[in-house]
C-alpha cells in the first residue's frame, strides 16, 4: 500500500451522524454505493487468521446479502447474514441492517449477533437505532469518501453493547491482489472503537465489489487478516436457503416478544 491519501492516525473528537428518516426514500434497500454494493444473492467468502492467547487460528467469514428486508425507525433496510468461523467452528452468527440514503451513503441501523462455542450457543445481543433509546445509526460507507475527510461514526450502542466503532479514509486509489482476483481503484479505510483508539482494522474496498481484504495496524491484539477467496451470485434456491437461515436467527431473537413479561411472585 502506498502513502497516497493517508491521514493522521490520531482519533478526532467524537461526533454522531445525523440520522433522519426523511433522508431515505423507497429506494433505501437498493444499495448501489460504489464501494459497498449489496445486491440480493451476493455471497462473499473470506479466509484468514486471528491471534488468540498467543495462538494463530484460522478464520473464515461468509457474507451473504439476503432477500430479506426489515423496517427500522421507518426506514426499510437490507438484511445481511454474516457467519464467522474460528479454527473451523462457528464463532459468531450475525444479522446486520443497512440502508442507502438519497445521497448514496450506506447507513448501519443495527444488528443481532449470536456467539457460539464448540457448536453450543453461548450468548446473543441485539440493538438498533432507538433501541435502547440512546442507540444511534451510523454510516458504514460514505457516498463519496475522500482522503483527509473527518472520521465518522458507524453507529453507537451504550453498555452492555459497547458499539462505538468509527471509520476514516486511510488511502485511496490503491491496488491489491487476493485469491478472488486483482483489484484497482481500491479504497482503504481504518476502523477503530473508542475503547481502543490505537487498535485499527483496515478494510480494502474494491469498486463494484465491496471489501476484498481485511488487515490490521497499531495495537490490534487479534491481528485479524482476511482475504476474499470467492464471490458469487447465488441461485434462486440457494438464496432462498440463505434467507431462511437468516430468518431463523431473527426468530430466536424475537422469542421473548411472543411471551408475556415476567412478573414478581405474589
Amino acid at each position: 500500500m502506498t502513502a497516497a491519501g493517508q491521514v493522521a492516525s490520531t482519533p478526532l473528537k467524537r461526533t454522531y451522524e445525523d440520522f433522519q428518516q426523511s433522508n431515505f426514500d423507497e429506494n433505501s434497500i437498493n444499495v448501489t454505493n460504489k464501494y459497498f454494493p449489496m445486491k440480493p444473492g451476493t455471497r462473499h467468502e473470506y479466509d484468514g487468521s486471528t491471534l488468540e492467547e498467543g495462538k494463530t487460528l484460522s478464520h473464515r467469514v461468509v457474507f451473504t446479502v439476503t432477500n430479506l428486508t426489515k423496517v427500522i425507525q421507518g426506514v426499510n433496510t437490507v438484511v445481511i447474514w454474516e457467519r464467522d468461523f474460528s479454527d473451523g467452528e462457528l464463532e459468531e452468527d450475525e444479522l446486520t441492517f443497512f440502508a442507502q440514503d438519497k445521497l448514496g451513503n450506506v447507513w448501519h441501523l443495527g444488528q443481532y449477533s449470536e456467539l457460539w462455542d464448540a457448536k453450543e450457543y453461548t450468548a446473543g445481543r441485539t440493538w438498533f437505532v432507538g433501541h435502547p433509546s440512546d442507540a444511534k445509526a451510523g454510516i458504514m460507507m460514505k457516498a463519496d469518501p475522500k482522503a483527509n475527510q473527518p472520521d465518522w461514526s458507524e453507529g453507537y450502542a451504550p453498555p452492555p453493547y459497547f458499539w462505538t466503532d468509527r471509520s476514516r479514509v486511510r488511502a485511496v486509489n490503491q491496488k491489491t491482489t487476493v485469491p478472488a482476483g486483482t483489484f484497482s481503484g481500491v479504497l482503504v479505510t481504518e476502523e477503530y472503537n473508542e475503547e481502543e483508539p490505537s487498535s485499527k482494522q483496515l478494510k480494502y474496498y474494491a469498486p463494484g465489489v465491496g471489501f476484498v481484504r481485511v488487515g490490521w495496524a497499531g495495537t490490534d491484539e487479534s491481528k485479524e487478516t482476511l482475504l476474499m477467496v470467492r464471490t458469487e451470485m447465488l441461485s434462486a434456491d440457494k438464496l432462498a436457503e440463505a434467507s431462511a437461515g437468516a430468518l431463523e436467527l431473527e426468530t430466536r431473537a424475537l422469542v421473548y416478544s411472543t411471551a408475556d413479561p415476567s412478573v414478581l411472585r405474589k
